[in-house]
């Protein structure tokens, strides 16, 4: 295991950074998009993935969350996206798992 390429994670700005849990993190090849899981407030329930994109000045624009097609009022945690920017792997208890944390795919 080559930990050369991690660093700390640091203040992505108001538009990342609130005041509840921000917790996994993922960046696509291009580092254009970030997926992220949060507590925050407008979301649909409990632990949600929001969805930010990098403007032009290299800032992170506002975080919107993915919505009911992905989101639940259970966890939804731990977001990938595939090599095809499209296809979105996560984690969730929901009502559909089979118990614990199951991993969802949405395309």
């Amino acid at each position: 295991w080559d930990k050369s390429g991690l660093q700390l994670a640091g203040d992505l700005g108001k538009n990342i950074n609130s005041n509840k849990l921000e917790t996994a993190g993922f960046i696509n090849d291009d580092e254009t998009v970030l997926l992220y899981s949060t507590y925050r407030s407008g979301g649909q329930g409990s632990l949600d993935i929001w969805q930010a994109k990098k403007l032009p000045n290299g800032a992170w624009g506002e975080s919107e969350n993915l919505g009911e097609a992905t989101n639940s009022p259970y966890d939804e945690d731990f977001p990938m996206l595939a090599a095809d920017g499209k296809t979105l792997y996560f984690a969730s208890n929901n009502d559909k798992s089979m118990g614990g944390f199951d991993v969802f795919k949405s395309v």
